[in-house]
């Protein structure tokens, strides 16, 4: 079913899909790197060589980049950028776990979710931007256990799933940290995630 999130600046919907894990299709179906022609799959090609786990490809809105992570036997877990041919393969920002991976609709900054200690012995997951030129990194957001974020079309929100105690629940803030918003609420034992804007901005495609 769809779920009314409130006083958004659009008519906006929270749609539940449970085939969907990222929900790449809602943005751009075009754009994976797996197309179904009739009963036959294209040929795929490896973009990198680095070895262990390589996730989250995302491409730029330009089409220029794909961002992804990238996790080695010999390098600290990061977020690096390729060309679409594999070629430039670099490092920009070190990524400490995390889910998520999102552009701005400018292409100049990726927002992702990273872990954090706090006090020492308590993990914490929060949103990140990174500005693709500078690799500078800050913080959006402090303590609110924030994952799969999605940077909505006209780059002023992000959606993102977040822990709470029995359940995850789906929640909107700004790009700049400011006004968390809930959009869901759910029954104990729920869980949200993989949150994904449409095109046009006015729905939302998650897992439950």
């Amino acid at each position: 079913g769809a779920v009314d999130i409130g006083d958004h600046d659009r008519d906006s919907t929270v749609r539940d899909d449970t085939a969907v894990q990222e929900a790449e299709w809602f943005r751009d179906p075009a754009r994976l790197l797996v197309i179904r022609d009739g009963d036959r799959l294209t040929e795929s090609r490896a973009l990198t060589q680095r070895g262990i786990r390589q996730w989250e490809p995302r491409y730029s809105p330009d089409g220029s980049w794909i961002a992804y992570s990238s996790r080695s036997l010999t390098r600290y877990p990061s977020i690096r950028l390729v060309r679409p041919d594999g070629s430039e393969d670099r490092h920009l920002a070190n990524r400490n776990g995390g889910t998520g991976l999102s552009w701005t609709p400018d292409g100049k900054t990726l927002v992702y979710a990273e872990a954090e200690f706090r006090h020492f012995f308590s993990v914490r997951s929060d949103l990140r931007a990174v500005d693709v030129e500078t690799g500078r990194v800050r913080k959006i957001s402090r303590g609110l256990r924030a994952r799969d974020p999605d940077v909505s079309p006209d780059g002023t929100s992000i959606v993102f799933a977040r822990h709470r105690g029995d359940r995850s629940e789906l929640f909107l803030v700004g790009l700049d940290g400011k006004d968390v918003r809930t959009l869901t609420q759910s029954e104990q034992g729920t869980e949200r995630g993989g949150p994904a804007w449409s095109a046009r901005g006015d729905q939302i495609a998650a897992a439950r």
